[in-house]
């Protein structure tokens, strides 16, 4: 999966709605595929370029910490309910970007978990897969975006 390249990125709970940028070049771009989630709401826009008109993404879930110990990564239904997953989304970006600079910018948002109290940091973890005339990249989250404050307050 691509998300293991890359890293959760947030803004602790001073800012009610940060948006993080991510500035990358490409060339040549035949597909291009982003896979994204978040903690808390998230938009996501490329070039100024609305991804979804999905709202409210991600769906609600339950963040609690869980027991990796056993190495899986995976969930069963098991009739005592849902075990704690974070869903992800993949969406073809392909006709929004651009041969040279592009921009990646994420608007999160409170979201159940805060509502909850299981998380006070919002957060997100993007990647996106490239296949180009020039070969294949992978553009992820990694730390390196700069973010900002916006005009929502609540």
């Amino acid at each position: 999966m691509v998300l293991s390249n890359a890293k959760w990125i947030g803004i602790l709970n001073e800012v009610s709605a940060p948006e993080i940028q991510k500035n990358f070049n490409v060339k040549g771009v035949k597909s291009a595929l982003l896979t994204i989630t978040g903690y808390g709401f998230f938009d996501v826009k490329i070039n100024g370029k609305k991804v979804t008109d999905y709202m409210f993404l991600p769906v609600a879930s339950d963040f609690e910490p869980r027991d990796l110990a056993n190495g899986s990564l995976y969930y069963k239904i098991d009739g005592t309910g849902i075990h704690p997953r974070t869903y992800y989304y993949e969406f073809d970006v392909s006709t929004l970007l651009t041969d040279g600079e592009n921009v990646l910018s994420v608007r999160l948002g409170r979201g159940w978990n805060s509502l909850k109290g299981y998380d006070k940091t919002l957060k997100t973890i993007f990647a996106i897969d490239v296949k180009s005339d020039f070969g294949d990249s992978l553009i992820v989250s990694d730390g390196t975006e700069v973010w900002t404050d916006t005009e929502i307050r609540y």
